[in-house]
């Protein structure tokens, strides 16, 4: 909601569906950045925001070869739709991780397929790469957007928030188990005092 995105601080890790445009448009927050390799998106983003009276920082990166520690836990909310790859995925987790600040909260997009068994197999590695990096899923709005034409094309949006932990979480706590009558594993995780997080 606009409440949630008013003077806080965003980073769009890519943004190829240019998500920045329409929550810049609303909250015509100065603190948002762009991330992307694509030299002519950022452009476009930058001559949108001017024609419509709003900023949006941009920076030009290729997260795959590169650090940017300068950037490093200094955003309260991510947002990112990865490639639909689990390599690029876990890249842009990485990267969008190390942007968060403690108690900063991500938005993340990862592909919804009819195979629900390859659903929920990415969402498990999502998951552990998310635990293992002292973040928790918070909410998952399966199936939550499609392209048009593109009927095999579907997202799912996770909400994850980045905690601060000063002991490692265990991630052989992290498994998964089949709910009586629910035809999908459940990612669980137990924490030290044996109570589920998620």
């Amino acid at each position: 909601s606009e409440e949630n995105i008013l003077n806080k601080k965003i980073a769009f890790v890519g943004d190829y569906d240019s998500t920045n445009i329409a929550l810049s448009m609303i909250s015509r927050n100065e603190d948002s950045f762009v991330f992307d390799i694509d030299k002519k998106l950022l452009a476009f983003f930058e001559n949108t925001a001017k024609t419509n009276s709003y900023k949006v920082n941009t920076v030009h990166c290729d997260i795959f070869k590169y650090k940017y520690p300068k950037y490093n836990k200094k955003f309260d909310i991510i947002v990112s739709d990865p490639p639909y790859a689990m390599g690029g995925i876990k890249k842009f987790i990485e990267f969008g991780i190390s942007l968060l600040k403690d108690e900063g909260i991500g938005f993340l997009a990862v592909p919804y397929h009819e195979n629900i068994l390859l659903t929920e197999q990415i969402l498990f590695e999502v998951t552990k790469l998310l635990v293992e990096n002292n973040c928790l899923i918070t909410d998952n709005k399966k199936n939550f957007y499609y392209y048009l034409g593109a009927d095999n094309l579907k997202s799912s949006m996770i909400r994850f928030k980045k905690i601060k932990n000063n002991h490692p979480i265990d991630i052989s706590k992290l498994y998964s188990y089949k709910e009586k009558n629910v035809n999908r594993p459940i990612v669980i995780y137990k924490d030290m005092d044996g109570d589920g997080i998620f």
